[in-house]
């Protein structure tokens, strides 16, 4: 544990983790365990200590969106310079990343779907080398014929944004009149069989309305619930104020997930979403498989750490992942930066901020 954490008292890591049993647990106790059990099961060869190739990727295809969330991470459906990859550039990199053997796809963007009949060229693809798809949408688009034509793949879990019980509160976390088109989304996506699962950002507004939309959930089906405060990068860190949650309310957020995961144990697993601090240490300690490539093919070695180590457009992605992708995590620049961040409010001020600033470039490691 100490080659990754300085010896900071991390008032962050007494925070709750909440599993999906509805245990309750010190965030800090966690991560000893888990960094035990990773080094026992790397020394007994159950685990690599690094992999030769990705095993999964997060495709952002586009920075397009038909919403204007104010706690988006990526600030999505805003002004971007940049030019996005073309949809031959994003099938070339789905031919190869399918030679490469990855297991796992995770479709997103801004909105994937505003991509149209196009998205099934690039999912097709993957589709013959047995890849499975992780979706997120938020449904405004959806309909019966959509939904059909994505059944066909095979999906870890299919997942619809929702951010309120009721239409005031969902439409303005979302910035658009959205609610039913959502509703309408998890309905049809449960109805075609797939593995729906809601997410659910905890905001000021709709924080006393949380038990109501776990149940909600669970009414229209979901396999799961992912929910907690929002992250903060993008947007929610320009509008922080008027979205943040007290420290007592925060507490109260996982003590809520804790009695409904109880509640619902074997019907529906509710989940608390890890806050940046625990979720980026957790990384640290697992063995990296994952990267995640930008509409312009920047690659980032996740959605939140602010550090790119690439572009497809200029260099293959095997060269990427072996020249620094794979042992990424270990880079003293991303080590320096996780130990700078104590608590979410760190990262209001720790630079790069996440999808506020521009990405930092590692080189080599």
């Amino acid at each position: 544990m100490n080659r990754y954490m300085d010896d900071t008292d991390f008032n962050a890591l007494n925070n709750h983790l909440v599993d999906v049993n509805g245990n309750e647990y010190s965030a800090k106790d966690y991560l000893v365990k888990f960094d035990e059990g990773m080094n026992k099961q790397i020394d007994r060869k159950m685990f690599p200590r690094s992999y030769e190739f990705p095993t999964g990727v997060q495709f952002e295809l586009t920075y397009k969106c038909n919403h204007r969330c104010i706690h988006c991470y990526n600030q999505s459906g805003g002004n971007h310079e940049e030019k996005e990859m073309t949809l031959e550039q994003w099938k070339k990199l789905s031919h190869r990343l399918g030679e490469l053997g990855i297991f796992q796809c995770v479709i997103s963007g801004g909105e994937p779907t505003l991509l149209k009949e196009s998205l099934f060229e690039i999912m097709d693809i993957l589709d013959n080398y047995s890849v499975k798809f992780i979706f997120i949408s938020n449904g405004l688009i959806l309909n019966k014929e959509y939904v059909k034509k994505l059944s066909k793949y095979k999906y870890t879990w299919f997942q619809i944004s929702i951010d309120g019980s009721r239409p005031e509160l969902h439409n303005y976390v979302r910035g658009l009149d959205s609610w039913n088109q959502a509703i309408n989304a998890a309905n049809l996506i449960k109805r075609a069989g797939l593995p729906l699962v809601i997410s659910h950002a905890v905001v000021k507004k709709n924080y006393d309305y949380l038990e109501e939309m776990i149940d909600m959930s669970y009414l229209l089906g979901a396999r799961r619930i992912i929910t907690g405060p929002f992250s903060y990068s993008g947007r929610a860190l320009i509008n922080g104020k008027e979205l943040e949650l007290s420290t007592d309310e925060k507490e109260n957020v996982y003590e809520i997930v804790a009695k409904k995961s109880k509640e619902y144990k074997g019907r529906m697993e509710v989940i608390a979403s890890a806050e940046e601090v625990i979720g980026l240490r957790i990384k640290q300690k697992d063995v990296n498989g994952v990267i995640l490539i930008r509409p312009n093919g920047d690659v980032k070695i996740d959605c939140v750490a602010p550090f790119k180590i690439g572009n497809v457009l200029e260099e293959d992605i095997y060269s990427i992942w072996n020249r620094i992708g794979r042992n990424v995590w270990e880079h003293p620049r991303v080590v320096e930066y996780i130990n700078s961040i104590h608590s979410s409010d760190d990262l209001r001020c720790v630079y790069p901020r996440i999808n506020v600033d521009p990405d930092e470039l590692l080189v080599n490691i």
